[in-house]
């Protein structure tokens, strides 16, 4: 593991309030950064990562589940906290839907879910479908109760 970089303000504004704290990309990476240096790969598997230069570890995971009838879902979504809103798991989420197609989201409940089926959708993972439809990247019929 590399050492974590240590955002300009620390070295430009000694008097800013993050100065102090010895903020780092890890702990409170710019939005603006996120989006353009994000890269989101793939094992072709339907696993895929996302990281940014300069953090520490993956800055999102997005993991598909695919259903007897060889669709692929969302089974699980994963953004580290301070790179949340950032367009991350857009970028996955895209990423995921060029090398596969149709990438649904499930309304199953939590209740539901199995060992190797966790489909449903935490209220983070229902805005970011509600954002996918909103933006033309998901058709809204790709949020269906799940297949089996």
């Amino acid at each position: 593991m590399g050492k974590e970089q240590l955002l300009i303000t620390n070295w430009f504004d000694p008097q800013h309030p993050l100065a102090t704290q010895r903020s780092t990309l890890n702990s409170d990476p710019p939005a603006g950064y996120l989006r353009k240096s994000t890269v989101v790969t793939s094992n072709g598997r339907g696993e895929f990562t996302a990281k940014a230069q300069g953090i520490v570890g993956d800055v999102g995971n997005l993991s598909l589940y695919e259903d007897h009838e060889g669709g692929n879902w969302i089974n699980n979504i994963s953004v580290m906290a301070t790179a949340r809103t950032c367009g991350v798991a857009t970028k996955m989420y895209l990423a995921a839907k060029k090398e596969f197609g149709e990438v649904y989201a499930s309304t199953q409940i939590a209740e539901n879910d199995t060992e190797g089926d966790t489909r449903h959708l935490t209220n983070a993972g229902r805005a970011l479908v509600t954002a996918l439809i909103r933006n033309g990247h998901m058709k809204p019929e790709w949020f269906k109760n799940p297949v089996n």
